[in-house]
């Protein structure tokens, strides 16, 4: 009860941005940070925590969803902790639902629902009672409040997927045609340019080098350390790589991408080599005069179309993708990319969630927030991008959630920018 007091009490107490995000000690308060001050508060007094649940919104729909991303005011956000004592082996289990500032009408009937269904049941146990009969009770409380139960029908959207855009999320080509082509400046990479528009050219610098303090999390696990990301181009080639190393400077993961700069469709990778800790390194490659993509720990062979990407240069593509086509990253419109890891191939498809203005190592930088949309129970990387245009659109902070739970983030604290 008093890791439930602590949690529930830094939810309610914790003050709102302008975009509703919540911010406790002057950080964004995510499901993941109250996950881990829960299991430390637990853990100095004697228990073992499995992983809890701090579910928002949409995410409280799914009884076993741990939750994840921003907390935010007016949602319910339900919390279940179930520790076990180190001493006595003890299991604990405790649930509460909380809200930051003033809850939706429908939490407050849906609340009252519940409050009157379980004094319903209470007063339903009694010598000769079924555990069948207190829960009929509680189900004639609750459907008499107008809510249903029981499982939702096979073709319900799950409570995770967001609506439907007004237009398809398609893959962005650039430009659709190479008629469209506008001349440019000389400069690292050559036109890009959207048939809509009269004439689009962007550029991107030959030559930069960024580097963010990084936090990897999970459970009680927590790792400080540094990435550094550096790119160059000359003759319509480029080369990038990224290193994240921890505290004690060693690269924990590795991250190489060379290519080529496409006048038609961009970032147009021939390479991606990814390495981590004393792992043998996995490799994709793209072969674009065969029209096929090949992994190195597989015999698979996939379609390589235009404007796909690797791990690594999606990031340097969506900076593109922003300068030349503006009407893209409108708040509440989206985009997508088709993206090669080292075993597959996957759409990331993005919703533009708006501006954040952030207060970061390197200064106070505005910045246009992505989210990529992982429909339903899909269990593939959830990222978070915060892009800068005064750093040429390519992002200020990112957050990444892995399959395994595992929370990586990045905030900017140097840059370096070369022609």
């Amino acid at each position: 009860e008093d890791a439930m007091r602590m949690a529930c009490e830094a939810v309610a107490r914790a003050v709102p941005d302008r975009n509703g995000t919540l911010m406790h000690d002057g950080e964004r308060l995510t499901a993941e940070r109250l996950r881990f001050m829960i299991d430390v508060h637990l853990l100095r007094m004697g228990f073992q925590n499995p992983p809890s649940i701090v579910a928002c919104g949409p995410q409280g729909a799914d009884c076993h969803e741990h939750g994840h991303g921003d907390l935010r005011t007016g949602q319910p956000v339900i919390v279940d902790i179930f520790p076990r004592c180190m001493k006595t082996l003890y299991n604990g289990d405790c649930t509460r639902t909380v809200v930051n500032g003033e809850p939706h009408p429908e939490v407050r009937r849906m609340h009252a629902a519940v409050v009157e269904a379980k004094r319903a049941a209470i007063a339903k146990v009694r010598a000769g009672a079924t555990g069948e009969d207190v829960h009929r009770e509680t189900l004639r409380v609750i459907h008499a409040h107008g809510f249903p139960s029981g499982m939702p029908p096979a073709d319900a959207p799950s409570p995770e997927e967001p609506p439907a855009p007004a237009t398809p999320f398609d893959p962005v080509l650039l430009p659709a045609s190479p008629d469209d082509a506008a001349p440019l400046p000389e400069s690292a990479v050559g036109p890009l340019v959207e048939p809509r528009l009269s004439a689009v050219a962007v550029s991107f610098p030959r030559f930069g080098r960024f580097v963010s303090d990084t936090t990897v999390a999970q459970g009680l696990l927590r790792l400080l350390g540094s990435t550094s990301i550096e790119w160059r181009i000359a003759d319509g080639q480029y080369s990038a790589k990224s290193d994240t190393y921890d505290d004690s400077g060693r690269v924990y993961v590795s991250l190489t991408s060379e290519g080529r700069i496409d006048p038609e469709f961009g970032v147009a990778p021939e390479r991606y080599v990814e390495k981590r800790l004393n792992r043998a390194p996995l490799a994709t490659n793209f072969q674009w005069s065969q029209g096929k993509v090949t992994f190195s720990n597989s015999s698979r062979e996939l379609p390589l179309r235009p404007g796909v990407q690797d791990q690594l240069s999606f990031l340097a593509q969506l900076a593109l993708i922003a300068q030349a086509f503006p009407e893209r990253l409108r708040p509440a419109s989206g985009l997508a990319l088709e993206v090669a890891g080292t075993r597959d191939l996957r759409t990331y498809e993005f919703a533009v969630v708006g501006w954040e203005r952030l207060s970061l190592p390197v200064g106070t930088v505005d910045t246009l927030k992505l989210e990529r949309i992982v429909p339903g129970e899909g269990r593939d990387l959830r990222i978070e991008l915060w892009l800068s245009p005064d750093h040429r659109w390519l992002p200020a902070r990112t957050r990444t959630v892995l399959p395994n739970d595992q929370t990586v983030e990045t905030v900017l604290r140097e840059v370096k920018i070369g022609q």
